[in-house]
């Protein structure tokens, strides 16, 4: 019996060591200057990428930093929030967004059948960049736009 107890001891802190586990920025300021592009955006699409991330696509609504201008934007997370530092995002749902350009491997299958790598460079966010959902983000829109001016 005290196997059992020691198994489900030892299992039940399995979930929790999975967990996410950053030194989240601790201002809008500090995430500003570490962030290479700074926007809010909907997410409108959620595709996987490769069983640990996705890949989600944005229309971007306000730009605050960085050099991308395009009308919609394709970012990286994790893809299990709760066991990762992904953001968790929900279609149709509005966010600040901080972000860094990454570069991801991925394994595909070749012509020949044979696997091939292929490096995809993206722009990356999760929960320690600061990235959430708009509503909880008062205190980084009021910074962003004091900087806009």
């Amino acid at each position: 019996m005290k196997y059992i107890y020691l198994l489900i001891f030892l299992f039940s802190g399995m979930q929790a060591s999975l967990a996410c586990s950053c030194f989240a920025f601790a201002s809008p300021k500090i995430a500003f200057k570490h962030s290479q592009l700074v926007c809010t955006g909907q997410a409108v699409s959620i595709k996987p990428y490769d069983g640990y991330h996705e890949e989600v696509t944005f229309l971007i609504k306000t730009h605050f930093k960085g050099n991308q201008r395009k009308d919609t934007l394709t970012i990286m997370t994790e893809s299990n929030p709760g066991y990762s530092c992904g953001v968790g995002f929900i279609i149709g749902q509005e966010y600040i967004i901080y972000s860094t350009k990454e570069s991801f491997v991925k394994f595909l299958k070749g012509k020949n059948g044979k696997p091939h790598r292929h490096i995809h460079r993206s722009y990356y966010t999760d929960v320690c960049y600061r990235t959430t959902i708009i509503s909880r983000a008062a205190e980084d829109l009021s910074y962003l736009n004091e900087r806009k001016g």
